[in-house]
């Protein structure tokens, strides 16, 4: 996989990711940023390291968005990350 392959975006599109589109990107993203553990095995090798810090990262953001106000928005927010989550489980 290249990396350019996980990093590229349209930075001119404004049509938000689907929760199964997003769960695969962070997914991509942490098999990079694992690389290879102590045993010399990718991430790619086992993609439950990958998901595992996908799912960190997703509990992150909901954690943060805890701080935004209460209402439509928040709501909004906070659905599309557990669907996120919800995909990366599936993977």
């Amino acid at each position: 996989m290249d990396q350019r392959d996980v990093l590229d975006a349209n930075p001119n599109s404004t049509k938000r990711m689907t929760p199964q589109e997003k769960a695969d990107k962070i997914i991509k993203l942490c098999r990079i940023a694992i690389g290879t553990n102590h045993s010399g095995h990718t991430a790619l090798h086992n993609p439950r390291h990958a998901k595992n810090c996908a799912i960190v990262c997703v509990d992150e953001i909901l954690e943060a968005i805890k701080n935004q106000r209460y209402g439509v928005e928040y709501l909004s927010e906070r659905d599309y990350w557990f669907e996120v989550k919800q995909e990366i489980k599936n993977l």
